[in-house]
């Protein structure tokens, strides 16, 4: 506010609007939850948070905090934002939501085990191609000799997003049958190698070595990490939503916590508008003041009714 108006405001005051702001947006969140069902492909990511008031310890009840794991998870498609905060990462937070159990469409995420229920009722589920090289690479520089495979399947990666960018970008809207079987069978030659070059090996703990997970993971979900080569509206990465994400990790950096779940929840359905706004060009400060009026814009309706 001093920013636009010269004017100095208390924070209590700011958190009094922002509270104003996040339950003028419900009918919002019905809404881009409603229209995110609708798409053919969303994106989904989550991100652990801490908060402060309602943290078991807060409490005492330190046995608790298992049970208490709060994270922010986002699903998001091109032009259409959610944030949800839940108390934990598992399924008693996302059946909560109303939105992972009800998508159809293709979801493409990282390969967090909790999306796996919903992987049923979707038309694919599309692995993300950049945190399966991120842990390839982790794997390499942990023993660069030993790992050479994991540098060959980045560069198999590599291989398909170009297969796949050079033939849209020469007018295709799908590659042969012929270069699918190629870029699959060196994938599958490298996961194999990977499997062979550690086999049987533990780790000092006695656990599976992290590389012979990495391969085995490979060649077991090859259909969901190339499925973006059969289909080019899907995109091989969930960098889209990490970017969602990004605010509340800068949000994190800076002030350390949130206050309590219900406040996280609010911010995180005010930047689903503030994002989602802005990708569909909607003035923000004509967006937030209709908010504030009780007429906030929605991806459905240019105006929700008072």
């Amino acid at each position: 506010v001093n920013g636009l108006f010269g004017t100095e405001v208390s924070a209590g005051w700011i958190n009094k609007i922002a509270a104003r702001l996040a339950g003028s947006l419900h009918g919002f969140e019905d809404d881009v939850k409603t229209a995110l069902l609708a798409e053919p492909v969303t994106l989904a990511d989550e991100t652990p948070v801490t908060t402060i008031e309602d943290a078991p310890e807060a409490d005492g009840q330190a046995g608790s905090d298992r049970a208490f794991r709060p994270h922010v998870f986002t699903l998001r498609s091109e032009h259409l934002v959610w944030l949800g905060a839940g108390h934990t990462r598992g399924h008693g937070a996302l059946d909560l939501f109303g939105l992972f159990e009800r998508y159809t469409g293709t979801l493409v995420s990282d390969d967090y085990n909790g999306y796996c229920k919903y992987q049923a009722i979707l038309t694919a589920r599309q692995l993300c191609n950049a945190h399966l090289i991120r842990s390839a690479t982790g794997v390499v520089e942990a023993e660069p000799r030993r790992q050479a495979w994991a540098t060959a399947m980045i560069e198999v990666l590599r291989a398909g997003r170009k297969a796949v960018s050079d033939a849209a970008g020469a007018g295709r809207d799908a590659l042969n049958s012929q270069e699918i079987e190629k870029i699959r069978a060196a994938y599958r030659e490298q996961a194999q190698i990977g499997i062979t070059a550690n086999y049987g090996r533990r780790t000092g703990k006695g656990d599976k070595h992290p590389a012979w997970i990495l391969a085995q993971r490979f060649l077991d979900k090859i259909d969901m990490v190339l499925h973006h080569l059969t289909d080019f509206t899907v995109p091989w990465t969930s960098n889209l939503a990490e970017q969602a994400l990004r605010h509340v990790k800068i949000h994190l950096k800076i002030s350390g916590c949130f206050r309590s779940l219900i406040t996280t929840r609010a911010y995180c359905r005010i930047h689903s508008y503030l994002i989602t706004i802005r990708l569909n060009a909607v003035p923000p400060m004509q967006a937030i003041r209709d908010a504030l009026a009780g007429h906030a814009w929605t991806p459905l309706r240019a105006l929700t009714p008072a």
